[in-house]
């Protein structure tokens, strides 16, 4: 009678145990628990760790919904280690399976083809993602968070990836994307990320989509005809020491490869029509950028500003445009040419310490070369340019030599190109102890060599017209003035009355006196 109530008191505490509270449940000899099928999914847990889950379509945040698994503050789902979606199942809804901190692999059947936003985030245990072949979407930051995967493949079916999709995988080594598109964010912080392969449908590189990967090296993107890459997409990729710009390439974004301190060379594909701004400020190891000799460039504010290991640059006739500050604080850069730029904005140059030589043979902006206080040489070289612009050289304070280039055709007048120069454009040349300007100048703008305090010659030719505003005033040791012209002729300038001050109508007597060599002989 008592072996009678005994084994009925046990049979009532299993029931108790198994059915109270947990809905349909079965723990067998094996070790497993089994839940009821809710919204269309049956699973079971196995005492392994192992969760396998089947039916149609698992919901959106289905993992929180089952009762069961969140008992006793989850002690079931902090056992999961490993998930195995079946075949028939066709998506994995937006939250699934986040937050599960024990898991470490997961495998989906062939039949998923969807898997949603943050559908496996901060599962920060997951090593290895096994994803289904028929994969067509993954939607934004499914994976993001996910501190320990290590490795994860797309398949050839992937159409559409969403934004951060594994932002913040500290432990990613390599990835590869075949959809159209890399999206926003997408390894965003891996910081592990050595290898990247690029399918040959991708064509466009979200903004973002490497930035911070501190540990990439190598990107490979094969037959891809990449269009566009996108703000900071290599920001902070201090290991990348070579990008080959993709020839199909149509536009740079802001900050696309800032910072990239590994950095050493960049060639600009011929169709790219716009580097944004500051596409690669701080690259301090670039020592080579080449530009296309044909195209349409506009290079913005910024683009290579701090891109301190530069020594030469050479802008060709395909940069049309050129931003302020394009290249400030290209503190090594030593050598620049400019060729034919429709429009270059004042400070391209700022802070260049070292720049010693600079090419003109196009239009440069106000203000190009100010503050460059190593600069020693300029050469006016080419039809391109016919204005010294304001403040070009001002503040040079090593310019010693001003070289102007003249036609071929018209050699033996030695005319230049050059019609104007601009105010103060070589304002505070403290350096330059002589100017003698060509044939064809009929403009000097007000102070343009004010404070050249070592100036000891100046010729001026006959063609000139206007004459500013304490041109040559300051501290000034001029001991020899020359004028290609006629006294007649040089009655006929306006000279503006401030020239008063600065003796220039008495240099010319004083010097057609003592050099009359300098007169023309008409």
């Amino acid at each position: 009678m008592q072996k009678h109530l005994f084994r009925c008191g046990a049979f009532a505490l299993l029931f108790v145990l198994l059915y109270t509270g947990f809905g349909v449940a079965e723990q067998n000899q094996v070790g497993r628990l089994q839940g009821d099928v809710t919204d269309g999914i049956a699973w079971v847990l196995y005492s392994n760790g192992t969760i396998t889950v089947s039916g149609s379509a698992v919901p959106d945040n289905w993992m929180t919904g089952v009762t069961l698994l969140q008992t006793n503050d989850g002690e079931y789902r902090k056992k999961i280690r490993r998930l195995e979606v079946a075949d028939g199942v066709t998506a994995i809804g937006a939250g699934a399976f986040a937050d599960l901190s024990g898991l470490e692999s997961f495998s989906l059947g062939a039949g998923v083809m969807h898997i949603g936003a943050n559908a496996f985030s901060r599962c920060t245990m997951l090593k290895k993602a096994e994803l289904s072949a028929n994969l067509r979407q993954v939607d934004e930051y499914a994976f993001s968070g996910c501190t320990g995967l290590e490795n994860v493949v797309f398949g050839p079916n992937v159409e559409s990836v969403g934004n951060e999709v594994f932002s913040g995988c500290t432990a990613l080594t390599d990835a590869s994307f075949a959809s159209n598109s890399v999206p926003e964010g997408a390894l965003r912080n891996c910081t592990a990320l050595r290898t990247v392969t690029l399918g040959e449908r991708v064509r466009e590189i979200g903004a973002n989509a490497f930035n911070g990967c501190t540990g990439l090296y190598s990107v490979a993107y094969a037959d891809a005809k990449i269009t566009a890459i996108g703000a900071g997409a290599f920001s902070g990729c201090t290991a990348l020491n070579r990008f080959e710009l993709p020839p199909t390439l149509l536009r740079l974004g802001t900050y696309a490869f800032s910072d990239c301190t590994a950095l050493t060379s960049v060639t600009i594909p011929p169709n790219v029509s716009r580097m944004d701004e500051y596409a690669f400020n701080g690259c301090t190891a670039l020592t080579s950028v080449t530009f296309p000799e044909s195209g349409d460039l506009h290079i913005y504010t910024g683009a290579f500003k701090g891109c301190t290991s530069l020594t030469e640059v050479v802008l060709t006739p395909a940069v049309y445009r050129v931003d302020g500050n394009a290249f400030a604080n290209c503190s090594n850069l030593q050598q620049v040419v400019v060729n034919g730029q429709e429009t270059m904005d004042s400070r391209v140059f700022f802070g260049c310490a070292n720049l010693k030589e600079a090419i003109i043979r196009g239009k440069a902006a106000d203000g190009a070369l100010k503050g460059c206080t190593s600069l020693e040489k300029i050469t006016f070289d080419g039809s391109g340019a016919t204005e010294v612009s304001q403040e070009m050289c001002s503040g040079c304070t090593a310019l010693k030599t001003i070289v102007w280039v003249t036609d071929s055709t018209m050699e033996q007048k030695k005319t230049a190109y050059i019609t104007a120069i601009g105010q103060e454009a070589f304002f505070g040349c403290s350096a330059l102890t002589g100017v003698v300007l060509p044939e064809n100048i009929l403009t000097i703008g007000d102070q343009a060599f004010s404070g050249c305090t070592e100036l000891k010659k100046v010729v001026l030719p006959k063609t000139l017209k206007t004459l500013g505003s304490a041109v040559f005033s300051g501290d000034m040791q001029v001991s020899g003035f020359g004028y290609r012209g006629t006294q007649d002729q040089w009655e006929r300038i306006d000279k503006a009355k401030a020239n008063q001050k600065t003796g220039v109508k008495s240099w010319y007597e004083h010097f057609a006196r003592r050099y009359p060599a300098y007169e023309s002989k008409e």
